[in-house]
Order: structure tokens, then C-alpha cells, then sequence
């Protein structure tokens, strides 16, 4: 059964996860770092990283093998993965907000989700580990069977594990990638701009929605 549209018209909000709930740069920076540092390669600052998050690790690993006129070579996928799940939760944290929206929207009862290009297993550990009050309905992570965003399939399927209809969700997130996947699954786009995406590239793409901090989004969705 389809869920009742609300008074502000959503019956759902979809959240994309680095950079929107949680601000996961530091131990990707670590892990990153650790690798690049094996190899003999010149390290990334956060400004260069910035850029890579958000369109899944092994995107982000390519580019830096681009970078440093490198061939791609799937261990360092491998030997990355090893060494972030040693970091995952040594400096993650919710950014300032957040967790204040999450509770007004859990006490207004409006059905929430994570759509990520992280991996399921990590982002259910970042997720218990550092929201365990959230009761996500779904959390849909990188999966072999389902291509990341901006491919609509995850949000698709996060909509439909609510038992929300696509053009009555809200997708958070704060890169173009998040964008064009509300685009594309035809629900409305709000767009972070406290995580890792800048505003030029962010308002490039007409979201339908730009929130400079998390309480921006709660009195949008309730006041």
C-alpha cells in the first residue's frame, strides 16, 4: 500500500550518506592516505579529495590512478577496502544537525532512508554505530546486483521498501550525483551544501531544494 501524501507533499526522505549525514572525510583521508603513501605516491588534501567522494570507492580510486598516470589494477581497490574498514570509525561523525533533524522527522513520523555508494556492509556499520536512535526503513548500499547512483535503481528501490511513491520523495544529498539521481528517479532533489560538493556545481543542476545547514530541511519539510 502506497503511504498517504503528506501535508507538504512528501511521503518520504532519501539520504545520501558522506557528506550529507555523516562526514566521513577524515578516515577516508586515512585509509587514502595509507595507500598512496604504500605506493610512493604523493599524497591528496582534503580539497582534491572532496571532489573524488561520492561516486563510490572504486571511482574515486581510478581518478587518483588517473592522476598519477597510473593503470587501474583492482588491488587497489582491494588493499584500500582493507585498510579503511581498520579506520571506518575512528573519526566519522554526524555533522552538526544532523542527528536533531533525523529525531524531528523520527518523531513526525516521516519515513526515512540512506541511498548510498557505499558499500552495504560499511554503511550499516557507520549507520549503528553513529545514529543507532534512526529507525531507517532501508539502507540500499553499492551492491553487485544494482548500479550506483546517479542510476535511479537504489532510490527506486528505497521508495518502494517505504512504500512511498518516487515523485512524493525528498533525496538529500550533497553532490551532483545525488541530484541527478532524484532527477532521474523523478522525485525532488534537495541539495546539502554543507557536505562535500560545491554550491556552484550543486546549483548548476536546479535542485529543488538548497539547504545551507540540517535545520533548514526540518523547517522546510514541518513548519
Amino acid at each position: 500500500m502506497t503511504r498517504p501524501v503528506k501535508a507538504d507533499g512528501f511521503q518520504a526522505l532519501l539520504l545520501d550518506l558522506d557528506g550529507t549525514l555523516i562526514d566521513t572525510l577524515p578516515d577516508i583521508s586515512q585509509a587514502l592516505g595509507r595507500l598512496l603513501n604504500d605506493r610512493g605516491l604523493e599524497l591528496l588534501d582534503d580539497t582534491q579529495l572532496r571532489r573524488l567522494v561520492g561516486g563510490g570507492t572504486r571511482a574515486m580510486l581510478q581518478a587518483v590512478c588517473a592522476n598519477a598516470q597510473l593503470p587501474w589494477d583492482e588491488q587497489w581497490h582491494e588493499q584500500y577496502l582493507r585498510l579503511y574498514e581498520q579506520c571506518l570509525l575512528n573519526r566519522s561523525r554526524p555533522f552538526d544537525g544532523v542527528l536533531a533533524l533525523l529525531e524531528h522527522c523520527r518523531d513526525r513520523a516521516l519515513p526515512m532512508a540512506v541511498v548510498t555508494n557505499k558499500s552495504q556492509a560499511m554503511a550499516s556499520r557507520l549507520l549503528d554505530a553513529l545514529l543507532p536512535t534512526i529507525p531507517f526503513v532501508t539502507t540500499v548500499g553499492a551492491s553487485a546486483s544494482r548500479p550506483l547512483k546517479p542510476n535511479p535503481q537504489g532510490a527506486f528501490f528505497a521508495a518502494a521498501e517505504i512504500g512511498a511513491s518516487p515523485e512524493c520523495c525528498l533525496l538529500l544529498g550533497d553532490t551532483q550525483s545525488d541530484v541527478l539521481t532524484a532527477r532521474a528517479a523523478g522525485m525532488r532533489a534537495g541539495a546539502a551544501l554543507w557536505g562535500y560538493g560545491s554550491r556552484q556545481s550543486l546549483m548548476a543542476l536546479s535542485p529543488h531544494a538548497v539547504f545551507e545547514e540540517p535545520g533548514q530541511l526540518a523547517s522546510f519539510l514541518f513548519d
